[in-house]
């Protein structure tokens, strides 16, 4: 339960006690309640996984780490910062923000959150830190490696490949064909029965995909709408689709992406 993230009231839920009752037929056995789990089950858990993240300090102490820090803003406004921690050991979770509520993410905040976390790793054992390229956080690894005169600031790569991609996009005649691209994949990915329809002319593939960053994934999109050009013809001209309701839709859209096509 812990592993898949289910409800921990689920374990008293009436379709789990066919579960349970086979659990209780062996008499030294007695099934969980919602308490056990959240409350001996998970510390017991979370104190095996401080375990083996303490299993790494001797090769963090010996070689360094890198800082990773990078931030997460959801569709309701929620922004969380996530701290991890890179080794030659592998990469693990430190910890992460809940800085929705504040008014503002000004220097003077991510550089006392920053210190804070250098100074939990270890300052001795931190060698750099990477972050994405905004003007407060640029300002505020300034002061870091003042204060922490060995310390190096490095700004993420994907970030930057993100803003180029970003500037690119914006070009007049590049974002033309991008809300053409666009529009042709949203109005597919409306309707169920069209996404299915289409994989029978792409060989199952789909034409949007999750790329590396949010802009990488635009580009991935208009690469895949350009390569299966003649198979989505093919799909539009097909008699299946101009008999279906989904070829003759009247409205803006629909006749836009026909004309497209």
């Amino acid at each position: 339960m812990l592993d898949t993230n289910q409800p921990f009231r689920s374990i008293e839920s009436p379709f789990t006690n066919p579960l349970m009752e086979v659990i209780r037929e062996h008499p030294n056995v007695q099934a969980p309640s919602a308490h056990d789990i959240a409350e001996r089950y998970l510390p017991e858990e979370c104190n095996q996984m401080k375990e083996y993240i303490k299993s790494f300090e001797p090769t963090w102490n010996e070689r360094g780490v890198t800082i990773m820090c990078d931030g997460w803003s959801g569709p309701t406004n929620m922004h969380i910062i996530k701290f991890l921690v890179y080794s030659s050991r592998g990469t693990v979770f430190h910890k992460s923000i809940d800085a929705t509520d504040l008014y503002k993410w000004d220097v003077d905040y991510y550089f006392q959150l920053m210190k804070k976390v250098v100074e939990e790793i270890g300052e001795k054992s931190v060698v750099q830190i990477v972050t994405n390229n905004e003007a407060a956080v640029k300002a505020v690894e300034k002061k870091l490696m003042e204060a922490f005169p060995h310390l190096y600031w490095t700004a993420s790569a994907a970030h930057c490949l993100d803003l180029l991609l970003e500037d690119i996009g914006n070009m007049k005649n590049i974002k033309l064909v991008m809300v053409k691209a666009k529009k042709i994949s949203q109005f597919i990915y409306h309707y169920k029965w069209a996404i299915n329809y289409m994989k029978e002319f792409t060989s199952g593939r789909d034409l949007t995909r999750p790329g590396i960053t949010r802009f990488a994934t635009q580009f991935v999109m208009l690469e895949s709408v350009f390569r299966h050009k003649s198979t989505l013809q093919e799909m539009f001209d097909s008699t299946k689709w101009l008999s279906s309701r989904y070829g003759q839709m009247p409205d803006e859209l629909a006749a836009e992406v026909r004309e497209l096509l």
